[in-house]
């Protein structure tokens, strides 16, 4: 049986979400695995906070299921270019993207902006989409699940830039 894996990371300072989207050549058939969400506990703050994200993506990237996906999928923040966000929120963000592109095999590694993965869409939108592909993230296959039901929105973001790279690369590609 040939699989083939792409892994998503949605990178933030606080909350970093991943997951895995698996598509069987043979039967068509696709799933959502290995998900979860990296939460920095609050006694973490600045550097340490980031130092702390490092410590457990290096921790992601040693599991198997990343060992063999074929490409890992990294959201960049565009958002730092933009005058409404600020840059001091953001580059935290920037600095956990950094350490993902660091620790993960940098052959495998497609950095993506948001607008392009998402088309720019509303997040509600977005992760209908999504779900429509992969089904409820609930009953995605989970490392770790969130306690909290806005912390999924790291996860789905993350399966559903693993979901986007499959569509163009792997799938007959349909905008919805």
């Amino acid at each position: 049986m040939e699989i083939v894996r792409i892994a998503g990371i949605d990178p933030g300072l606080r909350n970093t979400g991943y997951g895995v989207v698996n598509y069987n050549l043979e039967d068509n058939s696709i799933w959502v695995s290995n998900c979860g969400l990296i939460k920095t506990p609050a006694k973490f703050k600045g550097i340490d906070a980031i130092l702390y994200m490092r410590d457990e993506l290096d921790e992601i990237a040693s599991r198997e299921c990343f060992q063999e996906s074929d490409h890992i999928i990294i959201e960049m923040p565009a958002a730092i270019y933009s005058a409404k966000f600020s840059s001091g929120a953001l580059l935290p963000v920037a600095c956990i993207a950094g350490c993902a592109f660091k620790t993960f095999d940098k052959e495998k590694i497609i950095p993506v902006y948001p607008t392009v993965w998402n088309s720019s869409r509303k997040k509600e939108k977005t992760q209908e989409n999504i779900e429509k592909d992969l089904g409820s993230h609930e009953t995605w296959l989970y490392d770790d699940i969130p306690k909290a039901k806005s912390q999924f929105n790291h996860i789905i973001d993350a399966v559903g830039m693993a979901l986007w790279y499959m569509k163009v690369n792997y799938l007959e590609y349909s905008e919805g």
